[in-house]
């Protein structure tokens, strides 16, 4: 039936009796977590340009509602928060739509005693956040239990946390709150809340003299120096009573105030009620800067950062920012000398930076401490600038197919370089797409880019004398159009998805791949947009990409587009006309016909991008405990549906979009099988000892078997589907972790892993111009893959086994392209 008008400023849009308006807006309103239809929940359509002259309806028992009899044209559909546009045509008088919208539900769980494992009764408890910014209250029962109700959840997936407002608890780790991110109705049930009992530490701030000192902010800094918990202010007595988290083994009160910069207390081993936090002595710090010559360098940068021990340890990265002052920066005069004053009696980081803005040089005091001279005198550092080390980097550059670039331009990234042109070190291609950079002031390895006309700037990699380097560029991808409804209504509000289509890796099917996405409000009315695309992998260059336009929550457009090898990549699309996406509803049935609780649907594969929620999407959801779903915005076509659910393996069904609508996925029950892995080296020879973990890569299923004299692990229980192996393999002088993606799709037989024409890479670390011992280093591929990790010996060495190809070598940020084409020794000097 014709919905009622909401005022008398809505007759103008009552259908006509003769003929009637032939345009039909039928829908849903579902919860926005859950998906569950919400009854009774008002529905407004409005013209836009007139929102106040409207049609009001209620949703049916089934979430459902329709307007029947309406002009030909575009709408608002409004429910709550949410929000959609309807364009009714000649051609498409119906619109389906689906509104999901705020729901109210439920947090339960227990709160439990950490130490002693007892449920803990009577703890105030505080719901926040949640996309709504409401809050529900609750106390705990006898049993330990809460229920926090009603918790407005606004956004799918919903962060949100819940808070100890009961002094006399911390959750554990002594924070005040618990995060909870909720993804599907599941996720607010069973919640586990474990606490530890606080006890009150009264904290006293004093200078080196003794006298208290009011208004110093104290901070709590926990064993394993990762955060700080600010505590407080010291009152006029200089005393802070504090409710501490019982049981901490290692914890530390550090503070500043105003006259001082550093107040430290003595590291703690277990609780106190009261502790005395003191001032560092303090003192005038005088660094000169000198070059090599020994003449004084004006105009330099020097950084100076605090180094306090800290439960015992010296923090080189002093994360806990205590005072705004606690990294101070100066630049030298014209004798080269930066003065600080007033700086803390404890160990102090300095740097010098060169007036190009290429860090050059650390003095030889730099990770010392600083020694001060009696007080009222000045401590003096000298730090040496060794300009006089140059480099010559060289390399190539090349496009996508391996040819060579002419006249790239090869350039060292700086601060506030924006373009190659106005970077201090550069240098052009020649034919054979090589390039040498002369000169480059700086220790170590340095950061080259490459940018080319038609072509895509490179992301910066790290060179080294003597080790050439290989640029890629990619050609630059162009994308235009103009985005209009189907009425020809420019449309400003959409997003920009491009997608690859990928072959699954058991080679059967495809599947589609997120590439890269973006949000747009078009900068013309015309809702023109130019989207220039720069960071696609090489290996897209040739093939073909999917563009997928989303439009206000049901309208979608896409495009088959065909990348090619040579620059640039343009594509001029004109007239983009978005038409309705589709929603599809549904159940995960077993084969005994039962309901599936908390099984993930998908539609194919967005892989880490989320999908453009704002814009009603939603491209993964969770069964309900009937097994209902609803995946929402779907553009039209030939698709594939997956689904994983308890220790299945994923399970993939094709679907037609629009001619689907309703349906009911049954998953195939499967029992596990067995399935051997066999580790070889050269000649064949069986290894033994490797470790081999095979980790089902859609369920929570694991299995960690050790290779056998024949170098066999036999692993039971293997359900078909993609998994991640993982081998540590012994190597010499350690081991070496390798890992890759195979699709299990017949069980009962041996897999080998032949490690015969692997490869050493023997790599030192050097840091400060000394050998870094236990540094965590790893090796990656192309794809930025790790294959294998080690840590370094006391000589900075480690050992890493591979097979032959293209490598980079990783250690903190510094990383080391490698050939592994014979075994190698390579050095990487970690700034």
């Amino acid at each position: 039936p014709l919905a009622s008008p909401a005022s008398p400023e809505s007759t103008a849009l009552r259908a006509s009796p003769e003929p009637p308006s032939p345009g039909i807006v039928r829908g849903r309103v579902v919860g926005i977590l859950t998906g569950f239809p919400r009854i009774g929940e008002a529905v407004r359509l409005e013209e836009p340009a007139n929102p106040a002259a409207a049609f009001t309806s209620l949703t049916d028992a089934s979430g459902e509602f329709v307007f029947e009899g309406i002009a030909l044209m575009a709408w608002t559909v409004r429910a709550l928060d949410a929000i959609a546009t309807v364009d009714l045509t000649e051609a498409s008088p119906e619109a389906g739509i689906t509104l999901p919208v705020a729901e109210p539900i439920t947090l339960r769980g227990t709160a439990r005693d950490a130490a002693a494992g007892t449920p803990v009764s009577g703890v105030r408890l505080q719901a926040l956040g949640f996309g709504a910014g409401q809050s529900a209250s609750a106390q705990s029962d006898p049993g330990g239990r809460f229920t926090l109700t009603p918790v407005t959840v606004a956004a799918s997936p919903a962060l949100g946390a819940i808070l100890v407002e009961d002094a006399g608890w911390s959750i554990e780790g002594g924070h005040a709150s618990l995060e909870i991110v909720l993804h599907s109705l599941s996720d607010a049930s069973g919640i586990e809340l474990r606490l530890h009992r606080r006890h009150t530490t009264t904290l006293i701030a004093v200078d080196p003299a003794g006298t208290r000192l009011p208004a110093a902010a104290l901070t709590l800094i926990t064993g394993d120096l990762s955060r700080a918990h600010a505590l407080g202010v010291t009152g006029d007595d200089g005393a802070l009573a504090v409710a501490l988290p019982a049981g901490l083994t290692a914890w530390q009160i550090a503070g500043w105030h105003t006259g001082w910069p550093l107040l430290l207390s003595e590291p703690m081993t277990a609780d106190a009620v009261t502790v005395e936090v003191v001032a560092l002595e303090t003192t005038d710090l005088e660094v000169t800067v000198v070059d090599t010559d020994g003449r004084p360098v004006p105009g330099a940068v020097v950084t100076q950062s605090m180094m306090p021990t800290l439960l015992g340890v010296t923090q080189r990265q002093f994360g806990v920012s205590l005072r705004p002052e606690s990294q101070t920066a100066l630049v030298t005069g014209e004798r080269g000398v930066a003065t600080f004053s007033r700086l803390p009696r404890c160990a102090h980081l300095l740097t010098a930076t060169a007036a190009s803005g290429l860090e050059t040089a650390v003095g030889e005091s730099a990770f010392q401490e600083i020694d001060l001279a009696p007080a009222g005198e000045t401590a003096r550092v000298t730090l040496v600038l060794e300009v006089s080390n140059l480099l010559e980097v060289a390399g190539r550059v090349v496009d996508t197919t391996g040819e060579p670039v002419r006249g790239a331009t090869v350039y060292v990234p700086e601060r506030g370089v924006t373009e190659p042109a106005s970077a201090l070190f550069q240098t052009v291609t020649d034919g054979a797409g090589r390039f040498t950079l002369e000169g480059v002031q700086t220790l170590g390895g340095v950061r080259v880019a490459a940018a080319a006309d038609g072509y895509a700037p490179s992301l910066p990699q790290t060179a080294f004398p003597g080790n050439p380097i290989t640029l890629t560029l990619t050609p630059e991808v162009v994308i235009r159009g103009r985005v209009t409804r189907a009425s020809g209504a420019a449309l400003t509000r959409f997003a920009l998805l491009l997608w690859r289509p990928a072959a699954t890796a058991s080679g059967a099917g495809w599947s589609l791949r997120n590439l890269t996405q973006i949000g747009a409000e078009s900068p013309e009315p015309s809702g023109a947009f130019e989207w220039h695309v720069s960071d696609l992998p090489p290996t897209l260059f040739p093939g073909p990409v999917w563009l997928h336009v989303m439009g206000e929550t049901n309208i979608v457009a896409t495009a088959d587009l065909q990348l090619g090898a040579a620059p640039p990549q343009v594509f001029d699309l004109g007239r983009i006309t978005m038409r309705a996406s589709h929603d599809l509803d549904g159940r995960v049935l077993s084969q005994r016909n039962r309901p599936i609780e908390a099984a993930t649907i998908q539609w194919e594969d967005p892989g880490s991008w989320p999908e453009p929620a704002q814009l009603g999407a939603v491209w993964r959801a969770t069964s309900d405990a009937q097994g209902r779903f609803t995946l929402r915005a779907l553009p039209a076509g030939h698709w594939r549906v997956l689904i994983r659910a308890d220790q299945r393996a994923e399970q993939a069904f094709e679907i037609d979009i629009p001619a689907t609508g309703r349906r009911d996925f049954v998953l195939q029950e499967e029992t596990g099988a067995d399935f051997t892995l066999r580790v070889t080296g050269a000649g064949g020879r069986a290894i033994a000892g490797a470790v081999t973990e095979l980790r089902a890569e859609f369920s929570e299923w694991t299995s960690t078997v050790d290779t056998d004299d024949l170098g066999n692990a036999q692993h039971f229980g293997v359900l078909p589907g993609p998994h991640r192996l993982e081998v540590l393999v012994p190597t010499r002088g350690g081991h070496t972790w390798t890992s890759e993606r195979i699709d299990i799709v017949e069980l009962g037989l041996v897999r080998t892993i032949e490690t015969g024409g692997w490869l050493d890479v023997t790599a030192q670390i050097i840091s400060a111009e000394h050998p870094a011992r236990g540094a965590a280093v790893r090796l990656a591929d192309d794809d930025q893959m790790t294959i294998a990790t080690a840590t370094t010996d006391e000589t900075g060495r480690c050992v890493f086994r591979a097979p032959p190809g293209e490598y980079q070598l990783w250690a903190g940020h510094a990383v080391l392209n490698v050939t592994l084409d014979r075994n190698r020794d390579v050095t990487l000097r970690v700034e």
